[in-house]
């Protein structure tokens, strides 16, 4: 039984525990600075069409995000991202900045899309419906058919209370190791660990997870701190 069958047999609503708010927490500089760039990549490219390159790249990131979103359970946050996938696809395969009214619908996305993940790391619930709006206004530009409520319906709202989560936090920083060296392990194996298909690794990319690994795996041989921690778990 697939994964997406299992769940509508045993977790028809959005239960508090379906949505990892810590993991959102940790993820937020990453979130932030990704959407940073699209943001500037758009402005490049609304500015001078040869810059169309920069919007396969924001393309490929995205794409990253939102499987972490999906892994999250931030329905809302994904079905925006990918309606932001959807919007830069469509640019870049035109080849002209000449859809003004497009690009300024994805730049208002992507500012909708930052304040969603700043209003979920602040109320600690998720509220998808209200995406809705700026998710039809982007899937307009493809002809697709508009969502309405009833479209997140299955995950529901939900509320998750975890007491003083920051204080399971800690930076890399603050343990003398290579904070460069370990973030580009890290995110070199998330990047085929998130895009895999098939389950077929070459020897390129089983480097890369095994350095992801090897990561995580320092970091939480230098700390107690939970996030890190569990890193070390089987």
């Amino acid at each position: 039984m697939d994964q997406s069958a299992q769940m509508k047999l045993t977790a028809p609503t959005l239960s508090v525990t379906d949505f990892n708010l810590p993991s959102l927490h940790l993820l937020h500089d990453e979130v932030i600075a990704t959407l940073k760039d699209t943001e500037i990549h758009l402005g490049e490219f609304n500015d001078d069409s040869s810059q169309a390159p920069l919007l396969s790249d924001s393309i490929e990131v995205l794409k990253q995000l939102s499987c972490i979103f999906k892994l999250i359970s931030l329905v809302g946050a994904e079905a925006l991202n990918d309606a932001i996938v959807g919007g830069l696809q469509r640019l870049y395969d035109n080849g002209d900045n000449n859809d003004t009214d497009l690009i300024m619908d994805l730049s208002e996305a992507i500012m909708t899309l930052d304040r969603y993940v700043e209003f979920v790391l602040l109320t600690e619930s998720v509220e998808p419906t209200l995406l809705i709006p700026v998710i039809n206004k982007l899937n307009a530009h493809s002809q697709k058919a508009p969502i309405t409520a009833d479209y997140f319906s299955e995950f529901g709202s939900s509320s998750v209370i975890i007491a003083n989560p920051e204080q399971n936090f800690e930076s890399l920083s603050a343990l003398n190791l290579d904070t460069e060296l370990l973030t580009n392990a890290y995110r070199s194996g998330l990047a085929v660990a998130l895009l895999n298909q098939d389950g077929k690794i070459d020897s390129a990319d089983q480097q890369k997870l095994d350095a992801m690994s090897a990561a995580c795996a320092l970091i939480a041989s230098n700390t107690d701190s939970l996030f890190w921690q569990a890193a070390t778990a089987p």
